[in-house]
């Protein structure tokens, strides 16, 4: 037996089936919240218009990506994580970001600095 699916699209709002064609989704954020809606053009329309006085009053801020891993050590052990991993045979640039593991591995050999 052969099946057929249909896809059918509907106007989060009305509730109102719409085509594919028709269809905008809508993504905005509120109070820290992120929203979808679907919405039908003439919806999607209305909705901008809405909230066009509060676009125009507003700041447009950049999105920001969390950090994956936080930072729990000051900067200023960054002299002292060098000049320990490069006396203990560490690979280290002179500048930039210290490795997890090098300064993982300081903290355990240094566990009053930590």
């Amino acid at each position: 037996m052969g099946q057929t699916q249909i896809i059918q699209y509907h106007d989060d709002l009305t509730k109102e089936p719409i085509e594919k064609d028709e269809l905008q989704v809508i993504r905005f954020g509120l109070d820290r919240t992120d929203y979808t809606i679907d919405l039908s053009r003439e919806n999607a329309e209305q909705f901008r218009q809405l909230l066009r006085p509060y676009v125009l009053a507003g700041r447009a801020e950049p999105r920001s990506s969390a950090r994956k891993t936080p930072v729990s050590r000051p900067r200023s052990d960054a002299g002292d994580i060098r000049r320990w991993a490069q006396a203990n045979n560490y690979q280290v640039a002179d500048r930039g970001k210290i490795p997890l593991s090098v300064r993982e591995a300081y903290y355990a050999a240094n566990p009053s600095r930590g």
